[in-house]
């Protein structure tokens, strides 16, 4: 979903953040391979499937995210600091009345729960992101962005766990 990693190419106006994705010499421990690291490595038994939640609960879950990203969608990309600030508060309304009006939907399903779990723990680091932006914070804004990429991940992966495929959509 469009969300915390919306502006990552709009922050480093304010703050030098990313890296490289490769780890360094330094970080990288080196393989060893004994018997008692390939009987630790023994492949975990396999969760039991969540069943799919129903095509009807589905449909009105994905029709929400639409909603939702259309609205995105017209908030524009911001260039300032100040707009940044701006831009994440409407945020925060916009994914606060998605998560409830998911929430809402009946009947219940763990997936979908899952994602509206995953999505309202999204709620906290968008207000910070907005705050961060508003004091022009670049130590407050790394921070923040690293924590909302992880949410992000979280949110997308559960979104298609559920079968949400318009919640899943990410920012074009």
């Amino acid at each position: 979903m469009k969300r915390l990693l919306v502006l990552l190419c709009v922050v480093p106006l304010l703050a030098a953040c990313g890296g490289s994705s490769k780890p360094s010499a330094a970080t990288t421990a080196p393989a060893v391979s004994t018997a008692a690291t390939r009987t630790a490595a023994a492949p975990a038994k396999p969760k039991p499937a969540t069943p799919p939640p129903p095509p009807a609960l589905v449909a009105r879950a994905n029709a929400a995210c639409r909603v939702y990203h259309r609205e995105l969608a017209s908030f524009g990309t911001p260039t300032t600091a100040n707009q940044i600030s701006v831009y994440y508060a409407k945020l925060h309304v916009a994914l606060q009345v998605l998560v409830d009006q998911l929430s809402a939907l009946r009947p219940h399903n763990a997936a979908v729960d899952a994602f509206v779990a995953a999505s309202r723990a999204e709620l906290k680091p968008v207000l910070q992101m907005a705050a961060a932006a508003a004091s022009n914070d670049a130590s407050s804004i790394r921070s923040v962005a690293v924590t909302g990429a992880l949410l992000d991940k979280r949110a997308h992966a559960a979104a298609v766990t559920a079968h949400l495929s318009a919640c899943a959509e990410t920012a074009s």
